[in-house]
Parts: C-alpha cells; sequence; structure tokens
C-alpha cells in the first residue's frame, strides 16, 4: 500500500508541514492527483495520523488531517474515517460531535459483520466510544462495548483507557505477553484516571518492551510519579526517604528531558513537570532549567510555579501574593520595611500575616519590646497561632546576652510540646526548620530535636535541611550515642564531607583516633576545607604522627583560606610551626597589604598564639613584589610604624611608597640616622623584617578599634626593666583579686568557679578549686545517709575530691 504522505511530499517538493498551510498551488495539486480514492487507501495515511498524535505532534497530525480531507473531498465513503480522526484530535465543537454520533452509527450500521472488523470499522467503533463517554457517560459508552462482539485494538484501547473498571484492567494486566501496544497503551491510561498506579506501572514496563517512544515515556512517568505521590501523601519534600528522594531526583531528570521535546510527547507533561519543581523545592537544576526554558508552558497550567521560576531566575515577584510581594520588597526597601514596622508594633493584636512579617524584619529588640507590650496574633487554629507566638519569642532573643531570656524560652516549650506534641509531624517543615535553627544558636539544642524528631521518616535517611539540623542538634547536645545509632541509617551513596567530618567527630570523642583520621580522609576526597584540616592535625597529633602534618597543610589553597575564620588562623599558626613559615609570612603579609582594619584582630590573634611556644618562631620571606620592608622612624612629634611597598599597593596611612622622596630615603639611611625631607627631620630608628612590621602596626589597630568588647589590651613596656617588673606585678595583683572574688563566692556553684579559672580543663580547674585554701567550702552530698547504695557515678570534680582527700584508699 502507498503512503500517501510520502507520495504527496514527492509530488510537491515540500515537507507535510509546509503542505497543511501552504494551501493553493499545492492543495490542488494534490486534489488533480487524487481525484477519488478507495477508503482502503486511507487505512496507511490514518494510522500515520493517530501515531503522530500519540507522539504528541498535533500540529502535524492536524495537517496531515487538513491534506486527507482535501484530497478526498465530499466522498461519503471518505467522510466518516476523516470524522473519526478528528474526533481523535479533539477538533471537533459540540455541534459536530452530535452530528459525527449519528454519522458513525449509520456507517456502522452499514458494515458486515466480520470476526476481524476493518480499521475504518474499529476506528469508528472507538470514536464512537469516545463520543458517547463525552456526550454521556460511561455507562452508555459501556453499553455500546457490551453490543460488540469481536472489538478491533484501537476500540478495545478505548475501553480500557476511558471505561474499563479496576477489576477489567488487573484482568487485562493478568494476559501479560499476549496484550497488543494498544491495549497496554490504553490499560495505562485507564490505570491512571483511576488512580491505581500499580496496574499503570506494570502495563507501562510492558509497553515499554515493544514501544520505547516519548508518548509511552511520558506515560511510564506518570505512572512513576502517581506511585511515587502515594508513598509521599502529605508528606514535605525533606521528610521523606533516601529511596524515594533518588526515585523523585530520576523522575525530574527524565521530565526535564521530555519537556524539552519538540513537540512534547503530551499536553499534561507540564503540569506533572511544574508539581515536580514545587515538590521537590528547585531542588533538581536539571528540572529548573527545562521548566524555565518552557516557562510560557508552565505558567498556562501552574502560575504558582511560573511565579517561583521567574522569582528564582530574575528576582521578579510580580507573580506572588500581595503579601509575598511585601515580604520580598522589605529585603532591599529600608524605607518601606521600617515604615511598615512601625505601623505593626502600634497595634497590639495582628493577623497571621503581618505576625509573619515582624518575625522575618523586625529587630530582635522590637520584638521584645512589642511582646512585652502585650501583643499578640489573632488566628482560629490554636496550632498555628501558638506556633507563631513561639517563633516571634525565639526572635527576640540575643544568643549571647538573654541568658534569662533562654530559661523562659525552654519553659514555653515545654508548654508547646505539652498542647501540640501530638500534631508535630503535621507541621510545615520551613517555619520548623527555622525555629530548630534559631533554637540551636540560643543554645537549646533538646529542644530543636524535639521539633524536628516528628518529621524525620523511620530510617533510610538523606542530608535533607531538617536532617542536617537535627544532627547538628544531636551534636551541640552531645548526645553522641543517638548520633552515631542515626549516622549509620544514612546510606553510602549520600555520605558527604560534612557527614565524615560529623563522623570523624564521634569517632574523636571516643578516642578512637585511626577511625577519626580514616573519615576526615574520605571527608578530604570531597574536597579539603580548613576546617577538615584542622581536623586532621588535631588527629595526627594524637596519633603521634606530627611528620604528616606539612602534607595535610599542602593541600589547603590559599584561595581556601580566610583570615577571618578560626579554623584558616590555626593553619596558619601551624605552617609557622611546621616549616612552612615562607607560605604563612607571604598569606599574612598579602591579607594586611588588602585590608590592614579589617585583618587587625586576626594577625595579632595568630602571632600572640605563637608567643606562648617554647621554641623560637621562625618568620619567612614574602615571596610578592610588593613588599619592601618594614620601617620604624620618628618626624619629630612620634615614632611611627609603617610598610614601604611598592607605589601600586601604597595605600593608606600604614604605608609608604618605595618611589616616593620620604620612601627612597628610608631606603637609603642606616639605622639611628637623621635625615632633613622637606622642612620634617626624621631619623630612623629600627629597621623590621616587613610580618614584625605588620604585626606591629595591627597591635595599635587593634588597641584603637577597641570599643571595649575586646579583651585585647596593649601595653608599653618601660625601658627600665625594675619598672617592667612592677607593671607585671600589678597587673598579676589584679588577676589575684579576680580570682579571690570568684573563689570566695557563696552562690556560685562549684563547676561554675571551675569553670570561669580554667575553662577548657576541667581536670585543672577541679585542682585548681578544691586545693585552694581561699575557695569557700560546698557541703558534699551524704550519699549513706540515703540509701545503701551499690555505685554511684561521680564527675571529675568528685575524682578529683577523692584523689586529694585519700579517700579512694580507704
Amino acid at each position: 500500500m502507498e503512503n500517501l504522505f510520502e507520495r504527496t511530499t514527492i509530488v510537491n517538493a515540500a515537507p507535510v508541514g509546509a503542505l497543511a498551510t501552504s494551501g493553493g498551488t499545492a492543495i490542488n495539486t494534490i486534489q488533480h492527483y487524487y481525484t477519488g480514492f478507495a477508503p482502503e487507501m486511507l487505512h496507511r495515511p490514518i494510522e500515520t495520523v493517530l501515531e503522530q498524535f500519540r507522539k504528541g505532534n498535533k500540529d502535524v497530525a492536524k495537517g496531515q488531517l487538513k491534506i486527507l480531507r482535501d484530497m478526498g473531498g465530499q466522498d461519503p465513503k471518505v467522510l466518516p474515517a476523516l470524522d473519526v480522526v478528528s474526533i481523535f484530535l479533539n477538533l471537533l465543537d459540540v455541534d459536530e460531535t452530535a452530528k459525527v454520533r449519528q454519522q458513525l452509527t449509520t456507517f456502522l450500521a452499514q458494515q458486515p459483520v466480520t470476526e476481524t472488523p476493518s480499521l475504518l470499522t474499529d476506528l469508528c467503533t472507538s470514536a464512537l466510544l469516545r463520543v458517547a463517554c463525552r456526550e454521556v457517560d460511561a455507562e452508555a459508552a459501556r453499553v455500546v462495548w457490551n453490543s460488540l462482539k469481536s472489538p478491533g485494538p484501537h476500540t478495545k484501547e478505548t475501553f480500557l483507557a476511558l471505561i474499563a473498571t479496576v477489576d477489567e484492567l488487573e484482568d487485562v494486566r493478568s494476559r501479560g505477553l499476549l496484550l497488543t501496544a494498544g491495549e497496554l497503551r490504553g490499560a495505562v491510561e485507564g490505570a491512571i484516571r483511576l488512580g491505581n498506579y500499580e496496574i499503570a506501572g506494570a502495563a507501562a514496563k510492558g509497553l515499554l518492551e515493544v514501544d520505547e517512544g516519548t508518548t509511552t515515556r511520558f506515560l511510564a512517568l506518570s505512572a512513576k510519579a502517581g506511585l511515587a505521590e502515594s508513598e509521599f501523601k502529605n508528606k514535605h519534600f525533606w521528610s521523606i526517604t533516601a529511596s524515594l528522594h533518588d526515585d523523585l531526583m530520576l523522575m525530574a531528570k527524565e521530565t526535564s528531558e521530555l519537556l524539552l521535546l519538540e513537540p512534547l510527547p503530551d499536553s499534561r507533561l507540564p503540569q506533572l513537570a511544574a508539581k515536580l519543581f514545587v515538590y521537590l523545592r528547585g531542588g533538581s537544576e536539571d528540572l529548573a532549567e527545562a521548566c524555565r526554558k518552557k516557562i510560557d508552558l508552565i505558567q498556562a497550567v501552574h502560575p504558582e510555579c511560573a511565579s517561583l521560576l521567574r522569582f528564582q531566575h530574575q528576582k521578579d515577584c510580580s507573580g506572588f501574593s500581595e503579601f509575598g510581594q511585601k515580604i520580598v520588597k522589605a529585603e532591599t526597601d529600608e524605607a518601606f520595611r521600617n515604615q511598615y514596622i512601625n505601623n505593626l508594633i502600634c497595634e497590639s493584636s495582628l493577623s497571621m500575616d503581618d505576625a509573619i512579617f515582624l518575625k522575618h524584619h523586625a529587630a530582635p529588640e522590637v520584638l521584645k519590646n512589642w511582646l512585652g507590650g502585650g501583643g499578640r496574633c489573632i488566628e482560629k487554629d490554636e496550632l498555628a497561632k501558638d506556633l507563631i507566638t513561639l517563633h516571634l519569642l525565639i526572635r527576640s532573643l540575643d544568643p549571647i546576652k538573654d541568658i534569662t531570656g533562654r530559661r523562659e524560652l525552654r519553659s514555653h516549650c515545654q508548654e508547646f510540646f505539652t498542647r501540640h506534641g501530638q500534631d508535630l509531624a503535621r507541621l510545615n517543615a520551613d517555619p520548623i526548620l527555622e525555629i530548630a535553627g534559631q533554637l540551636n544558636a540560643l543554645d537549646l539544642p533538646l529542644e530543636a530535636a524535639r521539633f524536628l524528631e516528628p518529621l524525620l521518616p523511620n530510617g533510610d535517611y538523606w542530608p535533607s535541611p531538617i536532617f542536617r539540623c537535627y544532627l547538628d542538634s544531636l551534636v551541640r547536645a552531645e548526645k553522641n550515642a543517638t548520633l552515631a545509632a542515626v549516622l549509620v541509617k544514612i546510606p553510602d551513596r549520600f555520605w558527604n564531607r560534612w557527614l565524615w567530618q560529623l563522623k570523624a567527630r564521634l569517632e574523636f570523642f571516643l578516642a578512637n583516633y585511626a577511625e577519626a583520621e580514616s573519615s576526615l580522609q574520605k571527608g578530604a576526597a570531597f574536597g579539603i576545607t580548613p576546617q577538615l584540616a584542622v581536623g586532621l592535625i588535631d588527629v595526627m597529633k594524637k596519633l603521634g604522627n606530627e611528620s604528616g602534618i606539612p602534607g595535610v597543610l599542602s593541600q589547603v589553597p590559599d584561595t581556601a583560606l580566610a583570615l577571618g575564620d578560626q579554623y584558616s588562623q590555626r593553619l596558619i599558626v601551624e605552617m609557622f610551626k611546621n616549616g612552612l613559615e615562607d607560605r604563612a609570612t607571604s598569606f599574612v603579609l598579602e591579607c594586611f597589604i588588602a585590608g590592614p582594619d579589617l585583618s587587625a584582630v586576626a594577625i595579632t590573634d595568630i602571632f600572640n598564639t605563637l608567643f606562648y611556644r617554647d621554641e623560637p618562631l621562625r618568620l619567612g620571606v614574602f615571596s610578592g613584589e610588593a613588599v619592601v620592608k618594614g620601617v620604624r622612624y620618628s618626624d619629630g612629634k612620634s615614632i611611627l610604624t609603617k610598610l614601604i611597598l611598592a607605589p601600586e599597593q601604597a595605600r593608606g596611612q600604614y604605608f609608604v611608597s618605595s618611589s616616593s622622596p620620604l620612601g627612597e630615603r628610608l631606603l637609603k639611611v642606616t639605622v639611628g640616622e637623621t635625615f632633613k625631607e622637606g622642612i620634617v627631620s626624621y631619623k630612623l630608628e629600627e629597621s623590621l623584617p616587613a610580618i614584625v612590621a605588620a604585626y606591629q602596626i595591627s597591635l595599635h589597630i587593634r588597641d584603637a578599634m577597641n570599643e571595649g568588647t575586646d579583651c585585647f589590651h596593649m601595653f608599653h613596656a618601660p625601658e627600665n626593666p625594675h619598672d617592667l617588673l612592677q607593671q607585671l606585678l600589678e597587673i598579676s595583683s589584679t588577676n589575684r583579686n579576680q580570682r579571690r572574688e570568684i573563689l570566695e563566692h557563696e552562690s556560685l556553684p562549684l563547676m561554675f568557679k571551675g569553670h570561669m579559672l580554667r575553662k577548657g580543663n576541667p581536670v585543672d580547674a577541679a585542682l585548681s578549686v578544691l586545693s585552694d585554701s581561699e575557695a569557700k567550702r560546698h557541703p558534699m552530698p551524704d550519699y549513706a545517709s540515703e540509701e545503701d547504695y551499690q555505685a554511684v557515678v561521680i564527675d571529675v570534680y568528685g575524682v578529683i575530691y577523692l584523689a586529694i582527700t585519700g579517700l579512694t584508699t580507704g
């Protein structure tokens, strides 16, 4: 049988899509070439039209159908078949459908009864079922189905897709290999219609074995989506298991691939992509990128998703609700934010939206005053009202200053758990994550973990934001046994640098130093960081493998170091200690030149730490070309310490340009020599290594910038050694007075005193407090007076006490 569409393309030397819209000469040529033809000749081109339709190429299918109509003219033998195709393509309006239904009935009544219906009879019967479902209901269509003695494949597909019950679909599935591709396709569609995704998935699997087309891939994807949705129903994305997370990520990848195809495999695909994107919270970059490229299609079916995409990509919040736009505007518009907050705090009662705005943008002090003045949120849902009230209270506290407030907050949390403990699992994960993170910052990790636990899956964890926060809570609360039990439930494929560091920290605590080193090495495979490198160095020292420290330091690039980071500072100290002083010196000087005021505190901390060593400090040589030297000179009024730099680097009051008249003279004269430059007389007091000059300048900067919160203080040593000794005695006398006040304080608990005097060393603290004659004696518990204990668990203070008193020897 000839392929009509291939032949028309040859005749007109133009693609089918062009023929469908060219009109005029092309159509006339086709009509002239095919003036009348038998209906049997339509079989193959109709199958081609339907195949294009199934693939989602609807425009191509419509163009091909137009060609067939133009060729067929008004032939009454041909029109029913073409009308059938129109029904499949959903091209007819209500009036036309009613007319076609009558034509189909008449046409079928005229067809002879055969064991195997012809293609046109099969298509007409299938179309009649579709019309019956559309016009009346499935029962009317079932009447038509029941009247058929030998339905064809298209009719069977339509029945399964639009009419069949779950039991009938189950019966079809049990036949397995005996099903045609059309029946499998119909079974998938029918199962999706009925929400039975197990049948849909099984049928889709069989369909993929005989047809791997994009339409089949979409149907299989829809079945997977339905199964996944039944698993995570009413669960936040962060609360699902690792296995389901993997399935969704694979679905997102396949969805993104299908969404980018031209034309779309199915008109339902944008809706599926949008829903998946929203549920995954943008977690799949492939899907996000595909949705951005098809933003118009997404907008048509899911405006909320389109708004999120535009905001993520372009910071365009025009699609948000009025409240959402206010939240976003307040992020950047300070005047609007302050005015809106001022308006809100004038009210004693706020709606939920306004309370959320205040929680997002008001300063802690503002929130504290508003709550203290009787401010409250009005909301019918008691759970929601109590949650936002608690959140406002949390946001009103300062993590460092509000010690009393933290104690009250713990009580408020317990009240919340008492009232709503059974409802925690249905809370939205977003505000809970925010609350838990702030509770951790306020040193209330147990309360944070209590909020998070109901939202976690029962094992099979993946590092979602709430799970990471939960692990952080366990670490802060020192719940090491729970932490160990949780870590083993994370599949290997999700382990990353952060998790390996947690594992190493746990092993280090248990004194399993070899295991800790192994964990850190596995974490380093994801890229070494200053924090991880510090961990490796500490473990190596415990293992007595200090010779490996330079190797660790060499793995950390300078680009990963930041002078304001405590771990980077520690690494720089280790560089000075382990023969990498040139690199350390160069890095410190580069940071100092880039920002003296910003780096002064870090530089003084680094060198003050190094000065506590017994070994002499080795200074390195700067590897760059910008630094010439450091100098200390007088100008007749004061003594100045500065760095002499290359002209392009010498910017600011702490530097002198090497090409300036003063810089040139300072480089030429010897120490102690006086010279005159302009009207000022100068004297070079000392020539310094550049790094020493940077340290001395940093000392002055830090001392000058101290607004009272920095424990640092710089004092100048007198030239007379006797005066220096007297000055040191006065400083130590002040410390002794403070120590005596602490030891003699009656209300301070024993452990508090030890912590204040020897922070970070409980054994030394216990020895210091318990053996000092000036310390106020605290009563010890008399265990034997209450009960005859078989064993008593004591802390380090109890151990030291027993050792000092000799009670351990009987």
